[in-house]
Protein backbone atom coordinates (compact mmCIF):
# COMPACT_ATOMS: atom_id res chain seq x y z
CA UNK A 1 0.00 0.00 0.00
CA UNK A 2 1.06 3.45 -0.87
CA UNK A 3 -0.18 7.33 0.17
CA UNK A 4 -0.20 9.08 -2.78
CA UNK A 5 -0.89 12.98 -3.48
CA UNK A 6 -3.02 13.26 -6.61
CA UNK A 7 -6.40 13.15 -7.94
CA UNK A 8 -8.22 9.91 -8.82
CA UNK A 9 -7.84 10.83 -12.02
CA UNK A 10 -4.00 11.10 -12.41
CA UNK A 11 -3.89 7.94 -10.45
CA UNK A 12 -5.96 5.80 -12.70
CA UNK A 13 -3.81 7.35 -15.56
CA UNK A 14 -0.66 5.73 -14.27
CA UNK A 15 -2.52 2.51 -13.57
CA UNK A 16 -3.03 2.35 -17.36
CA UNK A 17 -0.12 3.87 -18.80
CA UNK A 18 1.35 0.73 -16.45
CA UNK A 19 -0.45 -1.57 -17.76
CA UNK A 20 -1.06 -2.43 -14.40
CA UNK A 21 -4.66 -2.21 -13.78
CA UNK A 22 -6.99 -5.07 -11.96
CA UNK A 23 -3.02 -5.37 -10.16
CA UNK A 24 -3.95 -2.45 -8.21
CA UNK A 25 -6.31 -0.22 -6.86
CA UNK A 26 -7.50 2.91 -5.38
CA UNK A 27 -7.88 1.43 -1.72
CA UNK A 28 -8.95 4.40 -0.08
CA UNK A 29 -9.94 8.30 -1.01
CA UNK A 30 -9.09 10.83 2.08
CA UNK A 31 -9.22 13.54 -0.07
CA UNK A 32 -9.66 15.25 -3.45
CA UNK A 33 -5.29 14.66 -3.78
CA UNK A 34 -4.89 12.07 -1.39
CA UNK A 35 -5.44 8.39 -2.20
CA UNK A 36 -4.04 5.18 -1.08
CA UNK A 37 -3.44 2.65 -3.41
CA UNK A 38 -2.79 -1.35 -2.80
CA UNK A 39 -2.67 -4.04 -4.94
CA UNK A 40 0.14 -6.65 -5.82
CA UNK A 41 3.74 -5.55 -4.13
CA UNK A 42 5.21 -4.83 -7.91
CA UNK A 43 2.48 -2.73 -9.40
CA UNK A 44 2.05 -0.96 -6.22
CA UNK A 45 6.08 -0.14 -6.26
CA UNK A 46 5.47 0.92 -10.28
CA UNK A 47 2.85 3.21 -9.63
CA UNK A 48 4.61 4.74 -6.70
CA UNK A 49 8.01 5.38 -9.03
CA UNK A 50 5.85 7.01 -11.51
CA UNK A 51 4.34 9.17 -9.18
CA UNK A 52 7.71 10.17 -7.56
CA UNK A 53 9.27 10.91 -10.80
CA UNK A 54 6.38 13.22 -11.11
CA UNK A 55 7.72 15.18 -7.83
CA UNK A 56 4.30 14.13 -6.50
CA UNK A 57 4.32 13.11 -2.51
CA UNK A 58 4.63 9.19 -2.42
CA UNK A 59 4.90 7.17 1.06
CA UNK A 60 4.80 3.79 0.87
CA UNK A 61 2.47 2.13 4.01
CA UNK A 62 4.24 -0.28 6.61
CA UNK A 63 1.89 -2.66 6.33
CA UNK A 64 2.51 -6.54 6.08
CA UNK A 65 -0.46 -6.99 4.09
CA UNK A 66 -2.82 -4.85 1.85
CA UNK A 67 -6.14 -3.83 2.79
CA UNK A 68 -9.39 -3.08 0.57
CA UNK A 69 -7.65 -5.27 -2.11
CA UNK A 70 -9.68 -7.03 -5.08
CA UNK A 71 -6.73 -9.71 -4.94
CA UNK A 72 -8.05 -11.00 -1.92
CA UNK A 73 -11.39 -12.06 -2.85
CA UNK A 74 -10.49 -15.74 -4.14
CA UNK A 75 -10.15 -16.24 -0.11
CA UNK A 76 -12.79 -15.02 1.41
CA UNK A 77 -15.40 -17.93 0.90
CA UNK A 78 -12.76 -20.46 2.40
CA UNK A 79 -11.92 -17.75 4.99
CA UNK A 80 -16.06 -17.35 5.93
CA UNK A 81 -16.31 -21.41 6.24
CA UNK A 82 -13.25 -21.72 8.57
CA UNK A 83 -14.29 -19.32 10.57
CA UNK A 84 -17.75 -20.57 10.39
CA UNK A 85 -16.23 -24.17 11.25
CA UNK A 86 -14.33 -22.48 14.28
CA UNK A 87 -16.41 -19.86 15.56
CA UNK A 88 -16.16 -21.64 19.21
CA UNK A 89 -12.58 -21.16 19.10
CA UNK A 90 -12.62 -17.38 19.52
CA UNK A 91 -13.57 -16.19 22.66
CA UNK A 92 -17.13 -13.77 22.13
CA UNK A 93 -16.79 -9.86 22.97
CA UNK A 94 -16.44 -8.66 26.24
CA UNK A 95 -17.63 -4.85 24.64
CA UNK A 96 -20.04 -3.86 22.38
CA UNK A 97 -18.61 -3.95 18.83
CA UNK A 98 -20.19 -1.31 15.95
CA UNK A 99 -19.28 -1.98 12.66
CA UNK A 100 -18.30 0.70 10.03
CA UNK A 101 -19.01 -1.35 7.55
CA UNK A 102 -22.53 -2.52 8.35
CA UNK A 103 -23.32 0.18 10.91
CA UNK A 104 -24.84 -2.90 13.50
CA UNK A 105 -24.00 -2.84 16.95
CA UNK A 106 -23.08 -6.06 17.92
CA UNK A 107 -23.70 -6.79 21.43
CA UNK A 108 -21.02 -8.42 24.28
CA UNK A 109 -21.21 -11.98 24.24
CA UNK A 110 -22.03 -12.25 20.92
CA UNK A 111 -19.31 -12.76 18.13
CA UNK A 112 -18.47 -10.84 15.07
CA UNK A 113 -20.08 -12.45 11.84
CA UNK A 114 -18.09 -14.72 10.23
CA UNK A 115 -17.98 -12.17 7.14
CA UNK A 116 -17.04 -8.94 8.90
Amino acid sequence: MAAIAASEHVILGYFSSLQVEGQVVIAVSNGAESHVISGLSNAVDLVSQAAKKDGRRCVKLKVNQGFYNPNIQPVLAPLRKWLLANKSSFAPLKKPFYSTATTEKIQPGEHLPAGH
